[in-house]
């Protein structure tokens, strides 16, 4: 059994399920010991969640749990509970509730065609909303995972499907490409209040000194008796020119 699927309930002290999440290592900025990104930390310590791309259990109904937060993929969660006590994370789709019924599987009656549930692309009637695509049969989902992404299928014939992508691009796939009915939930960042300084601090955000205010030694703006304007060009610590740069090879 893939460790995906667990038959306890034992949440761990980051709120999630032990098997079905796992942690990540942070670089810090640093690659080989060496600064490549400035005024970057790890921040606080996350997990992120292990989600069932596959929709492994097929003609198995399911009922949504909980609902939780992916603070590494910054997406929405569900938890689904299927017979003999087996749990799997996805993504959490708009539409859908507490205690919402959740199904897939390769051959799907009309009534059963509403967010949440999966079946393969051929099955899906025209301009139906679907996320999670798989570009490969088999493959797992590839292209639509993000938050507020979508599709819509635009034709099909015996053997393809033409499918409209958020991009306004269109994909052509196979028949037997598994994809799930609706579109998935938005997060609205614009609506974060950060009360307090320290909370960049845990998202990873070092503070960033302004170079007149440091020393000639560490930035070229730095140094002299107070502020001091138009001392200089605008260079970045290195010395290297910021404004008025030329972006052509051309002469």
């Amino acid at each position: 059994m893939s460790k995906r699927f667990v038959k306890n309930l034992f949440i761990d002290k980051f709120g999630s399920l032990n098997h079905l999440s796992k942690k990540i290592k942070k670089s810090c900025g640093r690659s080989f010991g060496k600064i490549v990104s400035r005024n970057r930390f790890t921040g606080s310590k996350k997990k992120i969640r292990i989600l069932d791309y596959y929709r492994s259990l097929w003609n198995i109904f399911g009922i949504v749990i909980k609902f939780d937060y992916d603070c590494i993929k910054k997406i929405s969660v569900i938890l689904i509970s299927y017979p003999q006590g087996i749990l799997t994370y996805i993504n959490n789709l708009s539409g859908i509730r507490f205690g919402s019924i959740i199904f897939s599987g390769s051959i799907i009656d009309k009534n059963l065609i509403k967010s949440g549930n999966s079946t393969f692309v051929g099955n899906i009637p025209y301009h139906n909303k679907i996320n999670n695509l798989e570009i490969k049969p088999f493959k797992g989902s590839q292209y639509l995972r993000s938050s507020g992404c979508f599709g819509k299928i635009i034709k099909k014939n015996l053997l393809y499907c033409w499918i409209k992508l958020k991009s306004n691009n269109f994909i052509k796939i196979s028949n037997l490409c598994f994809v799930s009915i609706g579109s998935i939930k938005i997060i609205k960042y614009n609506l974060n209040k950060y009360k307090k300084a320290g909370i960049n601090y845990l998202y990873g955000k070092k503070p960033n000194v302004r170079g007149v205010a440091k020393n000639p030694v560490d930035h070229p703006h730095g140094g002299g008796e107070g502020k001091k304007s138009g001392k200089s060009i605008s260079m970045s610590p290195w010395g290297k020119l910021i404004k008025g740069k030329k972006t052509s090879s051309k002469r």
